[in-house]
C-alpha cells in the first residue's frame, strides 16, 4: 500500500497536510499491526490448564483453611482449638489437590512415551 501522493499540481500547503495526514495514518496502522500481534492472557482455561476441577478444589480448600484458622484464632469460642487445627489440614489436603493438577498438566512428547 503507497501511501505518497505524488500529485505535481497540488498546492504546497495541502501537500505539507496531506503528507501529515498520510504519515499519521501510516503510522496508526503500523500501531495497530503491533497491537493485533500482542496476545493479551484473559482468564480462561488455558491458563488454569486441563484440570479445573483440582484447581478449584485447591482453591476452595486453601480459601476455607485460611478462613477457618483466622476465625479459630480470633473468635472466642470454645472450639477454637478445632478451628485453629482443621483449617491447617485442610490447606495441606489441599496441596494433594495441587500436586495432582500440577501432574494432569505435564505434557510428555509421544516419543517419549513409546515403550523401548
Amino acid at each position: 500500500m503507497d501511501l505518497n501522493l505524488r500529485n505535481k499540481r497540488q498546492h504546497p500547503a495541502l501537500k505539507r497536510c496531506t503528507s501529515r495526514y498520510l504519515a499519521r495514518l501510516k503510522s496508526n496502522l503500523l500501531n495497530a499491526k503491533q497491537e493485533a500481534e500482542i496476545s493479551v492472557p484473559q482468564f480462561s482455561s488455558s491458563l488454569i490448564g486441563r484440570c479445573m476441577v483440582f484447581f478449584f478444589i485447591a482453591i476452595l480448600l486453601d480459601a476455607v483453611g485460611f478462613v477457618l484458622f483466622f476465625v479459630g484464632i480470633a473468635a472466642h469460642v470454645s472450639y477454637w482449638d478445632f478451628l485453629v487445627l482443621s483449617g491447617p489440614l485442610l490447606m495441606f489436603l489441599s496441596l494433594l489437590c495441587w500436586i495432582l493438577w500440577y501432574l494432569g498438566n505435564l505434557e510428555v512428547p509421544f516419543e517419549e512415551l513409546s515403550p523401548i
